[in-house]
C-alpha cells in the first residue's frame, strides 16, 4: 500500500514537473515574441526586428499569410538575409512548391557562404530525392563547415555523414565527398567506427593516414585499431598500428604477418601499452606489475581468485600456416614446490574458440608451442592464464617474463 502511494506521488510529481517545463518554454517564447513586438513598435523600420518576429512565428508553425508578408517585408529591407530566405524556402516546400523552395534556398546559399544555408539546401535535395544535386551540396557543406558556431560551440560534421549514409551505402561515393583534411577525415573515421561500418573504415584509412600526423591523432587511431581488431578486421588494424609506430605515435615494433613479424614488442623493450597489438596485463589489487628494460615482473600476493588471465596479446597470422611460439621466463621468485604444477599455461584462441592441442605448461622444460592457424584466421589471441591446480596452493611470488618469439614454420 505504501509503495503504491509513493509511486502515485512520484507520477504526480513527474506530470507536474513536465507541465511546469512546458509552461516555462511557452512563457519564454511568449516573452521573446512580446519583446520583439515592443522593439518593432519602437523601430518599425528595423529589418532586424521585422525578420526576427517573422522567423519566430514561422518556427512556431504559424503558416498564415501575415507571416508570409512579414518575411517578404524583411527580405525587401535586406535581400541578403539568408535566415529569411531559408524560412521562405521551407514554407514553400511545406506548401508543395518545390521549384520556389529551391529558388529561395539557392539564393540563401548564394548570399551567405557559411554552413547553415548550404546544409539547408542539402537536406532539401535529400528530402526531395535529388541525389545528383545532393552530392555537390554535401561536399560544399563539408568544405565550408565552420569549426565553431555563433555560440562558440563546435559544429559537428556527423549529421552530414549520417545524411550521406541515409542516401547510399556506397562507401567510395561518400568518401569522395569528404575533404582531405584532418578535421573532416578523423571525425568521419570515428563516426564509421561508432556506427559499426568497419569495412568503410578500412576504405577511408589510407586517405586519412596519408595526412601529416600530430600527437593528438594517436588516441583516436588507437581506438580505431582496437575497434577493427574486435571486428576481426586485422589487415586495416595492422595498417593503423604500423602507421603509429612509423610516425612515433607509439613506442613499439611494426608488424608484417606475411614475412613473419607477428609479435609487437615481443621482448618488452617498451612499456606495454595495454592496447591493440601490444601486451595487455591484468591489473588487480593482488597483482603488481613492474616493467623494466626487456622484462616485465608480475608479482602475485596469493590472490583469492582461482582462475584469471595475467597477460594477453592479439597476434596477426596467416590462415592455414604453421607457427612456432617460444618464450623465456624466470620463475625463481615464485613460491611453489619444485615438482608442483603452479597452474600457469599459455592458451591460443581463434574466433571459434581455443586451438587444440594446447601449449605445454608455461614453466615446462621445453618452452615451445607448435600450432597451425585455422584456415580462416587472420588473428589469434595469446593468453597467459592461471588455473589453480586441484589441491594446490594459491599462486604467490614473482614471475619474470623476458622474451617471446613467434616464427613461421618452414
Amino acid at each position: 500500500m505504501i509503495m503504491s502511494t509513493l509511486l502515485a506521488r512520484g507520477f504526480v510529481v513527474l506530470v507536474c514537473g513536465y507541465a511546469l517545463y512546458r509552461s516555462g518554454r511557452m512563457a519564454f517564447a511568449d516573452t521573446a515574441a512580446a519583446c520583439i513586438s515592443c522593439a518593432m513598435q519602437l523601430e518599425p523600420t528595423s529589418e532586424l526586428y521585422v525578420a526576427r518576429n517573422a522567423i519566430v512565428r514561422d518556427q512556431a508553425g504559424d503558416m498564415s499569410d501575415e507571416v508570409d508578408a512579414e518575411l517578404h517585408r524583411a527580405l525587401a529591407m535586406n535581400p541578403r538575409d539568408s535566415r529569411v530566405l531559408r524560412s521562405l524556402g521551407m514554407r514553400a516546400e511545406g506548401r508543395g512548391d518545390r521549384t520556389r523552395a529551391e529558388s529561395y534556398l539557392l539564393q540563401a546559399a548564394t548570399v551567405d557562404h557559411t554552413f547553415q544555408p548550404q546544409w539547408a539546401l542539402a537536406n532539401f535535395y535529400s528530402r526531395t530525392g535529388q541525389p545528383d544535386r545532393l552530392w555537390p551540396a554535401v561536399h560544399k557543406c563539408l568544405e565550408i563547415i565552420e569549426p565553431r558556431g555563433p555560440d562558440r560551440r563546435r559544429i559537428d560534421p556527423e549529421p552530414v555523414y549520417e545524411l550521406c549514409w541515409q542516401t547510399t551505402s556506397d562507401a567510395r561515393q561518400i568518401l569522395a565527398q569528404v575533404p582531405v583534411r584532418r578535421d573532416m577525415l578523423l571525425p568521419y573515421l570515428q563516426y564509421l567506427v561508432r556506427t559499426g561500418r568497419l569495412d568503410a573504415t578500412a576504405e577511408a584509412l589510407p586517405t586519412a593516414l596519408a595526412l601529416p600526423s600530430i600527437e593528438s591523432d594517436t588516441p583516436i587511431y588507437l581506438d580505431i585499431c582496437d575497434s577493427l581488431l574486435r571486428g576481426n578486421r586485422t589487415a586495416p588494424a595492422v595498417l593503423v598500428w604500423n602507421h603509429l609506430v612509423a610516425v612515433g605515435g607509439i613506442r613499439s615494433t611494426s608488424l608484417e604477418p606475411e614475412r613473419g613479424h607477428l609479435l609487437a614488442n615481443a621482448n618488452f623493450a617498451f612499456p606495454p601499452l595495454g592496447r591493440a597489438f601490444d601486451w595487455q596485463i591484468l591489473h588487480d589489487d593482488k597483482i603488481f606489475v613492474h616493467a623494466g628494460e626487456h622484462f616485465v615482473d608480475l608479482e602475485m600476493a596469493r590472490s583469492e581468485k582461482e582462475h584469471f588471465e595475467l597477460l594477453s596479446k592479439v597476434m596477426p597470422v596467416v590462415g592455414g600456416r604453421g607457427y612456432r611460439l617460444t618464450w623465456r621466463v624466470d620463475a625463481s621468485g615464485l613460491d611453489f614446490k619444485s615438482r608442483e604444477d603452479p597452474g600457469l599455461a599459455l592458451h591460443l584462441f581463434g574466433t571459434t574458440g581455443e586451438l587444440a592441442p594446447g601449449c605445454p605448461p608455461f614453466l615446462a622444460a621445453s618452452k615451445t608451442c607448435l600450432f597451425t592457424a585455422p584456415a580462416d584466421a587472420s588473428q589469434l589471441r595469446l593468453v597467459l592464464r592461471y588455473d589453480r591446480p586441484l589441491g594446490g596452493i594459491r599462486l604467490e611470488g614473482t614471475v619474470r617474463l623476458m622474451d617471446f618469439a613467434l616464427e613461421l614454420q618452414r
